[in-house]
């Protein structure tokens, strides 16, 4: 799998968020479909898995209503925690109470790249045809969510002063809502040539939000939601700040610590430092990458 899928991701959040801290771990023995309520594990049970223990399969959690250890068998709750029951398969990972769930970190993956807007974005490029003497073209209803438009080019065939050389186009960006132009459901997005345009083909490249509609555990975070492979670590650190950076501030953890601390060694606003600085890293390489997201398309309207 490849290490900028949505899985992998979630992987290196949860090392990362989980620093120093024993995550325990089992192994399906039998596939699962998505209704049955018994999960047979590999190894042995382990007193952590008890009656009311969480366990999590790629992103679904399960609560534990009866063990069995002679045949490493528990009775679960199927969805548990808001998650969706899934197919898991021989060999899956089994997290045993893990300090974040995945679909916690799943989750705040989601609302950290809707959180970027304008500021960060996809590009993305259509060719269209347009017919002699058109003047305006409404973008696809795909591109309803448009930031603006870095370029057009434009290529046309015609009897006379033929171009190939795919020149820039001279345009206006026109944003209305998806009834505006035509009454039908569509963009609303105009695209006005300041000249009538020759018989050809349109390149359009264009600022849209990342795919999220294709968001998925098994997704590909660059081919199949349109985020440059150098914004996966500034990803990452937002998904953590939005965890509360449990690896850094002890004093904030969600669950029980795996050895106790005396308040005087994590007073009363130590985390304030740590978390401090975590969001001035974090605000540092989102600047950079939206320095040279700038840098590289322009967004000439929007």
């Amino acid at each position: 799998m490849a290490r900028t899928s949505v899985a992998n991701t979630i992987q290196r959040i949860r090392r990362q968020a989980s620093s120093g801290y024993r995550n325990e771990t089992n192994v399906l023995a039998i596939a699962m479909d998505a209704s049955t309520t018994n999960v047979t594990l590999v190894s042995a049970l382990t007193p952590n898995v008890q009656v009311g223990a969480v366990l999590c399969i790629g992103i679904e959690s399960m609560r534990v209503t009866a063990i069995n250890a002679a045949t490493q068998s528990v009775t679960v709750i199927r969805g548990w925690l808001d998650s969706d029951p899934d197919v898991h398969n021989v060999n899956d990972e089994v997290q045993i109470n893990p300090r974040f769930s995945p679909l916690d970190i799943y989750d705040g993956m989601i609302t950290e790249l809707q959180s970027w807007g304008p500021a960060l974005h996809a590009v993305v490029g259509i060719t269209t045809t347009v017919a002699a003497d058109q003047e305006t073209l409404e973008l696809p209803i795909s591109m309803a969510g448009c930031y603006g438009i870095i370029d057009i080019r434009h290529n046309w065939t015609a009897a006379v002063n033929t171009s190939t050389a795919w020149p820039q186009l001279n345009f206006r960006f026109q944003r209305g809502v998806g009834t505006t132009w035509t009454g039908a459901s569509t963009s609303g997005l105009l695209i006005r040539s300041i000249e009538p345009m020759h018989a050809g083909s349109l390149y359009i490249i264009a600022a849209v939000p990342f795919s999220m509609s294709a968001f998925a555990f098994t997704a590909d975070l660059v081919s199949d939601i349109g985020i440059q492979e150098s914004m996966l670590d500034v990803l990452e650190m937002g998904t953590k700040l939005r965890m509360g950076m449990d690896n850094e501030i002890q004093r904030g953890a969600r669950t029980q610590q795996d050895e106790p601390r005396r308040a005087e060694e994590n007073p009363a606003g130590s985390l304030n430092a740590g978390f401090q600085l975590q969001n001035a890293i974090y605000r540092n390489r989102k600047a950079e990458e939206i320095q040279k997201l700038r840098t590289q398309y322009p967004i000439r309207y929007s």
